[in-house]
């Protein structure tokens, strides 16, 4: 290997980790919402091609073992019709990505069980200072690879 030949990869893996690192930072909220839009969308239109390919890989595996036909039927399977949702709150940042708030008519048990039960999503609920729970929907995690590709994420996992 020439000496400019590695000035010049050298430059490029620079070039690379720089963007996959700064480029996440520069990801705007409504960015995050519109993936997580798009996915709610997928779903609720029986789309499940689509829902999936928006998965992370590691969820894929850890809630299917990767089998797409599985995760296919569940989706043919659910009653979307009764599930009203909106993203209505502004995604906040994390270490990892983006939690994205899906409010959801009658909560988190309005949203088809298979969602929350493989951990595709989790449930949001807070509670006021009297103890009172409410419950609004679900939390999605959404993260964005160096190449601006979006994926849902269970909960602690990475794409």
């Amino acid at each position: 290997m020439t000496s400019s030949f590695r000035r010049i990869l050298g430059a490029a893996i620079v070039g690379a980790l720089l963007t996959g690192c700064f480029g996440a930072a520069a990801v705007r909220p409504d960015e995050a919402a519109a993936a997580a839009r798009s996915f709610v969308e997928h779903l609720a239109l029986n789309q499940p091609d689509e829902a999936w390919e928006m998965l992370g890989l590691t969820t894929r595996e850890a809630a299917y073992g990767g089998d797409a036909s599985q995760f296919a039927s569940e989706v043919d399977d659910a009653d979307w019709s009764r599930v009203r949702w909106e993203i209505d709150r502004e995604p906040r940042s994390l270490d990892t990505g983006w939690a994205v708030f899906v409010t959801v008519e009658g909560g988190s048990s309005a949203i088809p069980d298979f969602v929350i039960g493989r951990e595709i999503a989790q449930p949001w609920t807070s509670a006021d200072g009297e103890g009172a729970v409410t419950d609004h929907g679900v939390v999605l995690t959404l993260q964005r690879s160096a190449i601006g590709v979006w994926s849902v994420v269970g909960p602690g996992l990475d794409s």
